[in-house]
C-alpha cells in the first residue's frame, strides 16, 4: 500500500490512534462487550489512516495549508 518500508503502523500513528480510541472507551466507562472496544480501536485506526493521508494529500498538492503544517512540525 505504501512504497516506504519504514512507513509501519507505529510510525504514521496508525497503533495510537486505535489504542487512544479504545483508552478513551474504557476510562469514559461505558460498558461494552469485547467486541465493542475491538470496533472502538478499528474505528481510532480507521480515523487516524485517513487524517494521515489527508495531511499527505494536502502536502503534496500544495496547498497554503501546507505551509501551516511545516510551521507545526517543521522536521517533516
Amino acid at each position: 500500500m505504501l512504497r516506504n518500508d519504514l512507513a509501519t503502523p507505529y510510525t504514521l500513528g496508525i497503533s495510537a490512534g486505535a489504542g487512544l480510541l479504545a483508552c478513551s472507551v474504557i476510562v469514559s466507562g461505558l460498558i461494552m462487550p469485547v467486541m465493542g472496544l475491538v470496533a472502538s480501536g478499528t474505528a481510532g485506526a480507521l480515523q487516524a489512516v485517513i487524517l494521515v493521508y489527508a495531511l499527505a494529500y494536502r502536502s503534496r498538492r500544495g496547498d497554503p495549508g501546507s505551509d501551516q503544517m511545516k510551521k507545526l512540525f517543521p522536521l517533516s
